[in-house]
């Protein structure tokens, strides 16, 4: 049977006299949930591109006009690592301060310098990742990847890192919403609902 949500009582800003969204929160649910799928599955690790996974995975926005440009590596036991983007790497700290390991990004720009220039990032990327699994313990684990081209899986698999396909799971993850990201659709939805009114 269908049911209504609670009635939307304020609107897009903040208050500290009133419970609106809390974005810690819903960080913290986001990245429970996630693990949670991940024990299950006995993946020790996601390694996630494209806005969408990273943002889940992070609560952070970053460079998005390129394909992999930035990228999390997120582990079911310990803390996240973002690789930044080299032009925001400097800032993000500052604005994000539950994010605790940061490192620059490698990225290719879709082959843009050429074939040479490309694998050679890639694998510069691979080898960085591959360091901060095996300074985990990780590296005989098979890692979980999600928004990456054919360059990056070859780099990894070149870097004697095994790889599953980390999409179902995120997928899966993403499925189910709090009430905190309830409220942040319910807000959308209001939003378009008065532009469309008007």
């Amino acid at each position: 049977m269908v049911r209504a949500a609670a009635k939307l009582t304020f609107g897009t800003t903040t208050a500290d006299w009133q419970e609106r969204v809390n974005a810690a929160r819903m960080r913290d649910q986001r990245q429970e949930r996630i693990r949670r799928l991940m024990r299950r599955q006995g993946l020790a690790a996601i390694l996630a591109a494209r806005p969408d996974n990273t943002r889940y995975l992070s609560g952070l926005r970053g460079a998005e006009f390129q394909p992999q440009l930035w990228y999390v590596l997120f582990f079911a036991e310990h803390d996240p690592v973002v690789f930044a983007h080299a032009g925001w790497h400097v800032q993000l700290p500052l604005e994000a301060p539950w994010i605790k390991h940061w490192r620059v990004a490698r990225s290719w720009l879709s082959g843009t310098p050429g074939p040479e220039a490309t694998r050679k990032e890639a694998k510069l990327f691979a080898a960085d990742i591959r360091v901060e699994l095996q300074e985990r313990g990780l590296i005989k684990e098979k890692l979980g990847v999600v928004g990456f081209d054919g360059v990056a899986m070859a780099a990894l698999a070149e870097a004697g890192i095994t790889t599953a396909d980390a999409w179902p799971l995120m997928l899966e993850a993403t499925a189910v919403k709090s009430a905190d990201e309830i409220t942040c659709l319910k807000i959308v939805a209001t939003i378009c609902e008065a532009g469309w009114y008007t």
